[in-house]
């Protein structure tokens, strides 16, 4: 996930993701230089697809509080 911060753009670090071994990169802009066997998902938001990533992942849990 390369999210905008306040201070740093994580989308300056998809390279170094992916040399640790991601194959799939979420961002808000597609980089120019694509590497081949990534998948790269472009989102309005990283923030918000964050967010609905996580939730399905663990099953939505904010749906179990009551």
């Amino acid at each position: 996930m390369a999210q905008k911060g306040v201070a740093v753009d994580g989308h300056l670090y998809i390279d170094k993701a992916i040399s640790l071994g991601a194959n799939t990169i979420v961002c808000e802009t597609i980089p120019e230089a694509k590497k081949d066997g990534v998948t790269y998902v472009q989102v309005e938001d990283t923030n918000i697809a964050l967010a609905i990533i996580e939730a399905n992942f663990y099953d939505k849990p904010s749906r179990k509080i009551p």
